[in-house]
């Protein structure tokens, strides 16, 4: 839990003429604006280091996505922001799902060739692909990391479930009949790799001064919230 302590000298003749209820609504709606944003940031980071894209369901939550088809999964990769209010007394930042899967990291040639506006580069792809043998182009292709190396992974194939959910699995040694789907990292993890609590430090210093001022200011235009 991240806690913040409340010293704003510049403001404090606003909070003077307010009552307790308007100052203490203020400074909920500003901290519910810094900490959005924030962790608006934080999913911006996380693109930039993690080869994935993000889809916003809602205002409050994210979800991952293939950075080369879109798709998203339903079972992993969600942050989800909660508000705080007079009933839940905090701001809650909650990680969903499983650990991601290794299908949003695929980086197979066809899907490269989907994604890609360059004729130049369509072609120059599909002659690479051409040249595969028929059991290379089984082989799941993916890339973690923006910046890292393409990995081709040698014993994982590629699977359509009953439901229709495609996935990259591989199958125990020894245990044919037992497959599991390939996962990578989980949220938490890529979270600390992104110096998550850092962001939202320095986002919180730099802009909650400003944004409690301007929604102290907006209390104080209704006359309902001045002491008398």
């Amino acid at each position: 839990m991240i806690t913040y302590t409340v010293d704003f000298p510049a403001i404090a003749d606003i909070i003077e003429d307010l009552n307790e209820e308007a100052h203490m609504k203020a400074f909920d709606d500003a901290a519910n604006d810094v900490f959005l944003r924030a962790t608006s940031k934080v999913v911006t980071q996380i693109k930039k280091k993690f080869n994935l894209g993000s889809v916003k369901e809602n205002p409050y939550t994210w979800a991952f996505s293939s950075k080369l088809t879109g798709r998203t999964r339903k079972k992993s990769g969600r942050i989800r922001f909660f508000k705080k209010t007079a009933k839940n007394g905090s701001i809650k930042i909650l990680i969903r799902g499983e650990s991601i899967d290794s299908y949003l990291f695929n980086y197979g040639i066809p899907e490269r060739i989907k994604a890609t506006k360059s004729e130049k580069r369509k072609a120059s792809l599909t002659r690479k692909y051409n040249k595969m043998s028929k059991r290379d182009k089984k082989k799941p292709v993916v890339k973690i990391l923006r910046s890292g190396r393409v990995t081709t992974l040698d014993h994982a194939f590629f699977a359509t479930m009953k439901s229709g959910h495609t996935g990259i699995f591989f199958r125990h040694s020894g245990e044919k009949k037992k497959i599991n789907e390939s996962r990578v990292i989980t949220l938490v993890s890529m979270l600390h790799q992104v110096n998550y609590d850092k962001i939202y430090d320095d986002h919180y210093k730099a802009n909650m001064p400003k944004r409690y001022e301007h929604y102290l200011k907006r209390q104080f235009r209704s006359s309902v919230w001045r002491i008398k």
